[in-house]
């Protein structure tokens, strides 16, 4: 198989991608909230928003970003979710 799970999880392949992969993040993406809601924090927060993929890496503040309905944009600039919202 090929050593990098990216390009696996791109053939769609992540069904058997997640039993042999090293990096679990890759699998989280995948597999979505499913697996998050296991590791996160505020599994709550992050169900809701439904957009767990990009703001649990990054966002401290999940309820500001939920609130402000960007998750997208402001996973980026998450460092100040308030300036955002």
């Amino acid at each position: 198989m090929s050593g990098s799970p990216a390009e696996v999880r791109k053939s769609g392949r992540s069904q058997d991608v997640r039993q042999k992969s090293e990096c679990p993040t890759e699998v989280r993406m995948s597999d979505r909230s499913q697996n998050v809601r296991q590791k996160s924090g505020s599994p709550a927060l992050f169900r809701k928003s439904g957009r767990s993929q990009n703001v649990r890496q990054k966002s401290d503040s999940a309820a500001e970003v939920r609130m402000s309905g960007r998750s997208q944009n402001v996973r980026k600039k998450s460092e100040c979710p308030a300036e955002v919202r």
